[in-house]
């Protein structure tokens, strides 16, 4: 559990500074099997959707709104990235879009 909030942590300072376009240690171990090394994961990606892929890292219960304010593009664009990434399975929605969250697939 500490390890997760030092990840949490690193992660959340990472999303401040822009420059990394990688991440190379595991994020955390759920259901017994580990989710996913994340290096790689960015390639092919604009950087847009780097960045809420990074957003969502750091806060899985991150809203359209606070992405759109922390990345400096409209809800439209955040809707249109997200719908982007969906569709290519690199990340879902847990539960609803209120009280959900959002999660990295494979």
């Amino acid at each position: 559990m500490q390890i997760q909030k030092y990840q949490q942590f690193i992660l959340s300072i990472l999303v401040l500074y822009k420059p990394w376009t990688r991440i190379t240690f595991p994020i955390s171990k759920a259901s017994g099997r580990y989710v996913r090394l994340v290096d790689g994961l960015v390639d092919g990606l604009v950087e847009s959707q780097q960045e809420i892929i990074r957003l969502i890292m750091a806060n899985p219960r991150i809203s359209k709104k606070s992405m759109s304010e922390h990345i400096g593009i409209s809800t439209t664009a955040i809707d249109k990235h997200i719908r982007s990434l969906r569709e290519n399975k690199v990340i879902g929605r847990v539960g609803s879009d209120r009280s959900g969250y959002w999660e990295l697939l494979n």
